[in-house]
């Protein structure tokens, strides 16, 4: 059982009590970290709290310094088994398996293994409101250097993208992969409705940073081309895989159109499609290969802590993120390192395990939709 540590913790090596001489190597944890709880056992009582933890490398941790409202869940049963209706409740239909017209989530993260853990996103959108046990995952916020600014999200987009991305499950929603390692970046102000400008400052900041992540996920798009951040977005796509939305449009005069970032060649152009795989609905043209996810009626998060529905190419790309990252995890968990030169074989492996969908708008543009069977039936090629 995997639970979040909520004090700072020191590690206990002999047995489960409170010595000067029983933490060898000064080891500790932090708040926020995950363990991994193997058994419970009663020991040297500490501020009136008798139990301990036996972890799975075989020391020991104090139980009152980990938060148990908060634990990380053991790997789900398929919904198709309907075996927890309050599991079922924490999950957007996507989560199912196809046969019953759902992506399969469920089922990848039993297939692989692993609902994240090892892979990282980040989000670049309008922040996001973390004080929730869903976003015990977030390793950073950072925001553009704007006077009197934080990371709160202000417009709520940003919240939406994240707990879509990773929510982790410990209360009221699972994300695609809710154990991977989140990362958020606020570049736009209260309104996901920002100049090209915003956009422009916040790649630049974003980039030099250099972040651990493996997945840039970004829910932004404006018709006008912008050469600067173009030359940025480049220089991230050496570091990271870039998913960018698609917009939606019904304005017939503007489907034509070409988008930035979408339309640029190093970035995962993503759109939206509902249940019956409808898009949603005509969307902008690029000159890049499309790729579909769903993006309809998909429970999110919202600012203050309710469980809401959104939709749209810019909830489907934060879902493509995290489909990435349970491939990214299940690779480093079979001993493969992935690093930026990995990442071009994973995007390949993608569109060779997807289905080629008509082009709505008659323009011959390449879409796909990813199929889960297919990529769980072949996933052990990644392996090589």
């Amino acid at each position: 059982m995997k639970a979040v540590v909520s004090k700072y913790l020191n590690v206990r090596s002999g047995e489960p009590k409170v010595l000067p001489d029983n933490n060898i190597g000064n080891k500790f944890f932090k708040p926020g970290e995950t363990i991994d709880i193997a058994d419970k056992l009663e020991g040297e009582t500490y501020k009136g709290n008798n139990i301990w933890y036996k972890l799975s490398d075989g020391t020991f941790v104090w139980s009152g310094g980990v938060d148990s409202s908060i634990e990380v869940a053991a790997v789900i049963p398929p919904i198709s088994s309907k075996t927890s209706s309050f599991i079922e409740g924490k999950m957007s239909w996507a989560h199912d398996s196809i046969i019953n017209k759902g992506f399969g989530i469920v089922d990848a993260w039993n297939k692989l293994g692993t609902r994240g853990d090892g892979a990282a996103i980040a989000v670049f959108d309008t922040g996001i409101t973390s004080n929730r046990a869903d976003f015990m995952n977030i390793k950073m916020t950072g925001f553009r250097q704007v006077p009197h600014w934080s990371a709160i999200d202000g417009d709520g987009h940003g919240t939406n993208c994240a707990s879509m991305a990773a929510a982790t499950g410990s209360s009221l929603l699972f994300g695609v992969a809710p154990e991977a390692d989140l990362y958020v970046y606020k570049c736009f102000g209260n309104t996901i409705d920002q100049d090209i400008t915003d956009f422009k400052t916040g790649l630049q900041d974003l980039n030099n940073r250099n972040l651990p992540f493996d997945i840039l996920s970004v829910s932004f798009s404006n018709p006008d081309y912008d050469s600067e951040a173009a030359d940025t977005i480049t220089q991230l796509a050496q570091k990271y895989i870039i998913l960018a939305a698609v917009d939606h449009t019904m304005n017939a005069a503007l489907i034509n159109n070409k988008q930035f970032p979408a339309s640029l060649p190093n970035v995962m152009a993503v759109c939206a499609e509902d249940q019956l795989h409808n898009l949603l609905p005509a969307s902008f043209i690029t000159n890049n290969t499309v790729w579909i996810f769903p993006g309809d009626k998909l429970k999110c998060l919202d600012p203050l802590g309710s469980v809401m529905t959104n939709g749209q190419s810019s909830i489907a790309t934060p879902f493509a993120a995290g489909v990435i990252a349970l491939i990214i995890s299940f690779m480093r968990k079979s001993g493969k390192d992935v690093l930026p030169a990995t990442y071009t074989r994973i995007i390949q492996f993608l569109k060779d395990n997807s289905d080629s969908v008509n082009d709505p708008t008659g323009n011959n543009i390449q879409y796909l939709r990813p199929n889960i069977n297919r990529i769980l039936a072949n996933i052990n090629n990644l392996k090589n």
